[in-house]
């Protein structure tokens, strides 16, 4: 295949990224999924000829709207998915403006208006983020530090606005993924968990004044504390979702109680994880009071 795909797959390509938009076959991108998924790593190395050739004049085609060339915006997304799904290191191997091309496409995937887009582009878009956690710190480390804040702030705001209910499950599920790679350390270098955890609130703040402090306090920190059970951080963004269609109290004192008790939560899972190290911990730290209760 590495030697007889690319000189077949070179007069497709050329034709396809010279011809005008209205006379390119949508059924090339069909044909380049079908090529990534059948021979995966065989043509990982044509990934980024592939990405030159047809990727950025198809996005071209399709980022201007959220309704023109529909065959095309499903067949490209299908292309991704395949990519993404069989040829994931190419990915990586991508000059930076062809990767930031990517991410960027799937963001617009996200955001777009018709459910079945956007399911594609959270589905990818989830896939390709639990892959990327499996990858060696360097390299996961590295798209953290480019594409971290961007995709935390554009998640978040697909889950809360009004237009994309459908896709809550995957949209929750991404935002999990993000603060749960902080929460376990896995973003020390490229984006700290104090310095997410101060981004929320101050993203959260500022997209919805009708709260008040205390409320988005307590909502960053379950969003930690309850990071590592999927089904209680699901319903967590559920209330959450429930209290912005109420539109927020103006009362701070009545969620003070709440806000100590969530911050005594996120203190307690943050002592028994590090009592989990040894010696990390002393002997006689106050921490390990329970312990010696037990004894």
């Amino acid at each position: 295949a590495q030697h007889f795909i690319p000189p077949l797959l070179e007069p497709v390509l050329a034709d396809y990224r010279s011809n005008l938009p209205q006379a390119r076959d949508a059924e090339v991108l069909d044909l380049l999924a079908t090529l990534a998924t059948r021979l995966s790593e065989s043509i990982s190395q044509e990934v980024a000829r592939i990405f030159e050739m047809v990727f950025e004049c198809t996005c071209d085609m399709i980022k201007g709207d959220f309704q023109s060339y529909p065959d095309h915006r499903s067949k490209f997304y299908g292309l991704l998915k395949a990519i993404n799904a069989n040829c994931f290191q190419s990915l990586f191997y991508l000059g930076e403006s062809q990767l930031k091309l990517y991410v960027d496409s799937l963001i617009w995937a996200v955001k777009h208006e018709q459910p079945q887009v956007a399911d594609s582009g959270l589905q990818i878009l989830a896939t390709f983020l639990e892959r990327l956690g499996e990858c060696q710190p360097q390299v996961y480390l590295g798209f953290f530090k480019q594409y971290y804040f961007t995709l935390l702030q554009d998640i978040l705001g697909v889950l809360t606005d009004t237009f994309h209910k459908s896709g809550f499950k995957l949209q929750q599920q991404i935002l999990l993924q993000l603060i749960g790679a902080a929460e376990r350390g896995l973003t020390a270098e490229a984006a700290p968990k104090q310095r997410v955890m101060e981004f929320l609130y101050d993203l959260i703040g500022k997209s919805f004044p009708m709260l008040h402090r205390s409320q988005v306090e307590i909502f960053v920190l379950q969003c930690f504390t309850l990071s590592r059970d999927a089904r209680e951080f699901q319903e967590h963004m559920r209330d959450f979702l429930i209290t912005l269609r109420e539109w927020g109290s103006h009362e701070d004192a009545l969620y003070e109680d709440d806000r100590r008790k969530a911050l005594d939560e996120a203190q307690s899972v943050e002592s028994q994880l590090r009592m989990q190290v040894p010696g990390l911990v002393p002997q006689y730290d106050p921490a390990r009071a329970s312990e010696m209760d037990d004894i």
